[in-house]
């Protein structure tokens, strides 16, 4: 079959066409370095000012390559850092006011639990614990940054660092008057949030979020004790990320939340719920303590520029 015009690339003026060597400009700039350092009697400010010359003519040629828009000295877009951090630390220039944590929350009523959540630090803590009438409790605790996209339509990718350490405690031995039967479990996550900012007195509006395994006590059953029992786990990368739809024109808080969560299901020697007994008898409860020094968001997927 004869190849027509439009495809043959022989044909000279339609053929895809690369640059010179791109070595060849600071190859004559090497050259006249050279020359001048085989004079056997240099001055040392010319040879500097030959030597910068030819760093200049090495740095344009690497702009070639179109590193240029990749090599930057400024805040990495991506990359924030808690509220008070030291951003020297991070990078060679301050980050924009944007880039830095700037919301934190605590445990809140009726939760039985309580905790402590700093984003000037980048820190946070939280405690569960259940009582002999309970089934299931939980806190979250948390710390975010605020978000608004460039592009109208993209996907980002959240993804904290994070190191975890924490605690799980059984202990149930009830007095001879109760006869008792079942099991209590604590487990410890984290959860990545997003939230669209909203007007009005709720502020804020769930889009999506992922939960992440830190710790399980896994299911203790009938009546005993056990030791308190510590545990430690890092994250990082994509050990730790979740993709987020987002659209320009809004603003997100990403947040990462601690939840301790606490289930029980002892019941009495006939099934009928346990009342409240707080005479330290009966002691599961759960902590997690967290530090986050960075996170990023990172753009992966641009539907709509």
């Amino acid at each position: 079959m004869k190849k027509g015009k439009e495809n043959d690339l022989k044909s000279g003026s339609r053929s895809p066409l690369l640059p010179g060597h791109l070595e060849e400009k600071s190859y004559r700039s090497a050259l006249e370095f050279d020359k001048y350092t085989g004079m056997g009697d240099a001055s040392d400010e010319v040879l500097k000012s030959k030597v910068m010359t030819h760093g200049e003519t090495l740095m344009d040629q690497l702009f070639t390559l179109n590193l240029k828009d990749v090599i930057s000295i400024g805040w990495p877009k991506s990359l924030y850092i808690p509220g008070s951090a030291d951003w020297k630390k991070y990078w060679i220039l301050p980050p924009p006011a944007a880039n830095r944590y700037s919301q934190s929350w605590t445990p809140t009523p009726p939760s039985t639990g309580f905790g402590t959540s700093s984003f000037a630090n980048g820190t946070l803590f939280d405690f569960q614990q259940i009582m002999t009438n309970e089934q299931l409790v939980f806190s979250d605790t948390g710390l975010g940054v605020m978000f608004t996209p460039s592009r109208t339509l993209s996907v980002v990718s959240f993804e904290p660092q994070v190191d975890c350490s924490g605690e799980h405690r059984w202990w149930a031995e009830f007095g001879p008057q109760f006869l008792v039967a079942g099991s209590s479990r604590v487990k410890t996550s984290l959860i990545l949030g997003v939230w669209q900012q909203i007007p009005g007195p709720v502020g804020w509006d769930l889009l999506n979020w992922k939960l992440f395994d830190v710790a399980d006590s896994f299911p203790n059953s009938g009546l005993g004790h056990g030791m308190v029992t510590p545990y430690q786990k890092s994250f990082t990368g994509a050990n730790l990320a979740a993709p987020f739809l987002v659209q320009s024109g809004r603003t997100y808080l990403f947040g990462v939340v601690a939840r301790v969560s606490v289930w029980s299901s002892y019941t009495d020697s006939h099934g009928h719920p346990l009342p409240r007994i707080s005479d330290g008898s009966f002691r599961v409860w759960g902590t997690l303590a967290c530090v986050i020094p960075q996170i990023e968001i990172i753009e992966k997927q641009v539907h709509i520029p």
